[in-house]
């Protein structure tokens, strides 16, 4: 099985997760490919939930080098032009769901690793449910199964652009909910509900960019879901609310997701709502946590035998623009591993995942697996 039949082998399997299907299918021929042509290597199964399983692959050493990406892809759109479970070359492209976001990546370095052969110091996290609520990852970083390993380097192969990541962004997600009491809606002494989210909302987003001076990566809000208005009955999750004016609204809450630099953390930003929200007269409000993920951050000359291994096949190393994308699961093995060195470096094109039509281009895969076949001869000789 050459490289592209191997990429188009991965892509059949549906891993999207729909009630229906999950990754099962694309994991069940990951143990049987390591088993048929990994032979020095064993695998260690994860049962992350019924029918889902996260696959640890190591050889007999202690571990250096953990690799790491999920088999997961999104659920396909109806505007693909073509089967996205059938993948197909056109225009030096490969076509199919999963092509960029991961299954290509995960080809590369398998193909990559069979030219290599027998490894000391290599374990291979591939992991489920990255694309949804990140269950995989959480897994593995609080089970017995991640502290058997102490790897020194942590690359994950869920990437762009040729490009290497050296960092992310973290995730504060929360809801805010504020009270007020009604009235008429002619009291100019009453602010009511909706008022103080806005301000304080349009107040929170310049704090966020007057905080961070010229530090990258830059931190960004959006406010992902809002209810409010004159709350009749309902509880928070199912509020009713009447459609009449001339009454001062009473509820409003919203659902805001912060992308945040590496200065900022939840205490900063609870604090800001806090403050705010307290100057206005005769409201009420909670702050409910959702998620807090940090980021994390790499140099490059911690990297410097990755970056050397880029530079010797591709004749340099482009870095990725961490403003241009969020939060990273791969952040978790920082909280799991404190000192190991963690980046990325992956083949997928910048605009195609997610995306209908997705797509790979086939030079670079053939010039990522001589990348990973390097990373390989570097760290696992």
């Amino acid at each position: 099985m050459n490289s592209i039949e191997l990429t188009e082998k991965l892509v059949s399997f549906p891993s999207f997760v729909d009630g229906k299907n999950n990754e099962r299918s694309v994991s069940d021929f990951l143990l049987d490919f390591t088993k048929e042509k990994l032979t020095w290597m064993e695998s260690v199964i994860q049962e992350v939930s019924p029918g889902r399983i996260n696959i640890l692959i190591k050889d007999r050493y202690p571990t250096r080098l953990l690799v790491v990406d999920h088999v997961d892809t999104v659920i396909p759109g109806d505007d693909w032009q073509s089967d996205p479970l059938v993948a197909h070359k056109k225009n030096g492209k490969l076509f199919g769901l999963g092509t960029s976001d991961s299954k290509g990546n995960i080809e590369a370095f398998l193909t990559a690793l069979q030219t290599f052969g027998r490894t000391k110091g290599l374990a291979m996290l591939f992991y489920v449910d990255e694309e949804y609520a990140f269950k995989g990852m959480k897994k593995f970083i609080n089970s017995d199964i991640a502290a058997s390993i102490n790897p020194k380097v942590i690359v994950s192969i869920d990437g762009s652009s040729s490009a290497l990541g050296i960092g992310c962004r973290g995730l504060v997600d929360f809801i805010v909910r504020i009270k007020s009491p009604s009235g008429h809606s002619a009291n100019p002494k009453n602010c009511g509900s909706i008022m103080p989210l806005l301000e304080t909302y349009k107040a929170f987003r310049e704090w966020l960019n007057k905080r961070q001076g010229s530090k990258l990566p830059i931190a960004s809000a959006q406010m992902a879901s809002v209810k409010a208005g004159l709350k009749i009955g309902g509880d928070f999750k199912h509020p009713i609310f009447a459609d009449t004016g001339n009454q001062i609204p009473n509820f409003a809450e919203a659902r805001i997701e912060v992308r945040t630099d590496i200065g900022t953390e939840l205490q900063d930003i609870k604090k800001f709502w806090q403050n705010a929200l307290k100057d206005f007269v005769g409201i009420s409000y909670s702050f409910d946590l959702l998620l807090d993920y940090p980021g994390y951050s790499t140099t490059i000359e911690d990297a410097k035998e990755i970056v050397d291994a880029i530079n010797t096949e591709l004749g340099s190393t482009p870095t990725l623009d961490i403003s241009k994308f969020g939060y990273l699961d791969m952040a978790m093995l920082r909280q799991k591993y404190p000192n190991a060195l963690l980046c990325s470096f992956g083949l997928g094109a910048q605009d195609a995942a997610h995306k209908a039509n997705e797509y790979i281009d086939i030079n670079a895969l053939e010039k990522g697996e001589s990348v990973y076949l390097r990373i390989l001869k570097t760290l696992v000789k």
